[in-house]
């Protein structure tokens, strides 16, 4: 049993008799690069944005490093990348505004 009380099987799922197959391994691969390259990129896009339109830009950075932060964290158990893309998207909005307003 688990601390919640639900039992568990040997290879790890839950006792519940979930029907959702296994994702492939190309599967989860796509989903992580999409990942990867979706979070940088809409960061840059936030503070490309708030350069202009200051609050607009904190909304976009924030809500994405929120739903990022959430996902890996609470829908993949991994509280090390959570914690990573959280750091690094504050870094990355703090550093790539003024390049971009640079650039």
């Amino acid at each position: 049993m688990s601390a919640s009380g639900t039992a568990v099987e040997a290879d790890g799922g839950s006792g519940t008799g979930s029907s959702r197959p296994a994702l492939s391994g190309v599967r989860k691969a796509v989903g992580s690069a999409l990942w990867a390259v979706l979070v940088p990129a809409l960061l840059l896009v936030g503070s490309a944005v708030g350069q202009w339109v200051t609050w607009l830009g904190v909304v976009v950075c924030m809500a994405t490093i929120a739903v990022a932060a959430s996902v890996i964290g609470g829908s993949w158990h991994r509280a090390g990348a959570a914690t990573l893309v959280s750091f690094g998207g504050f870094a990355l909005m703090l550093f790539a505004g003024p390049a971009v307003y640079e650039g």
